[in-house]
């Protein structure tokens, strides 16, 4: 809303019209009644959408690289709101501080494994505040079978995909090769 205060009262009216459209559809989406599932390729704009409200915000600051999701996943269910709360993530504490050069980067690829097959969605970036014994434990409370009192965002995404997908589905952590977090 800062931002948005702020080109208006630069006179920017062209970035002013876009970005409030931007936000205009981030809570129409955000907002909807309806399913629980969605389809991968409005999922996927919905959260295009939201890494270019944070681009905005965080301009010169921090670089998004959002691939283009294959024709091939676009009309695949998935459940709502799992790629955009990892974005925010990603922001908020993974490149809020950062100065410079921060970079957020969603890819979109396929998989086999011995008893099924299916999609791959990483998003990484290059924060750097994000220790390695903060990464076990990250990877500790998704792989416990309990009812974990801790309710993070990227624990309910993972219950979800869990369920969505009969435990074939979920996410997992890393490092990312840029050296911040990595969720698959």
């Amino acid at each position: 809303y800062f931002l948005l205060h702020r080109l208006i009262k630069q006179e920017d009216k062209e970035n002013a019209m876009f970005f409030s459209k931007m936000m205009g559809k981030y809570f129409e989406y955000i907002t909807k009644n309806g399913s629980d599932d969605e389809y991968l390729k409005t999922e996927s704009e919905h959260a295009r959408n939201y890494a270019t409200i944070q681009s905005m915000r965080f301009t010169g600051r921090i670089k998004v690289d959002f691939n283009e999701l294959p024709e091939t996943m676009a009309e695949i269910q998935v459940p709502r709101l799992i790629l955009q709360p990892i974005l925010e993530n990603a922001f908020s504490h993974g490149l809020e501080n950062i100065e410079a050069e921060g970079i957020i980067k969603i890819l979109f690829d396929t998989y086999t494994q011995e008893d099924h097959s299916g999609i791959l969605i990483t998003i990484e970036d290059n924060g750097n505040r994000l220790s390695d014994i903060k990464i076990t434990q990250l990877q500790k409370l998704l792989s416990e079978e309990t009812n974990n009192k801790k309710v993070t965002a990227l624990l309910n995404i993972h219950k979800r995909l869990l369920l969505r997908f009969n435990h074939k589905g979920g996410l997992s952590i890393s490092r990312s090769s840029f050296g911040g977090m990595k969720i698959q």
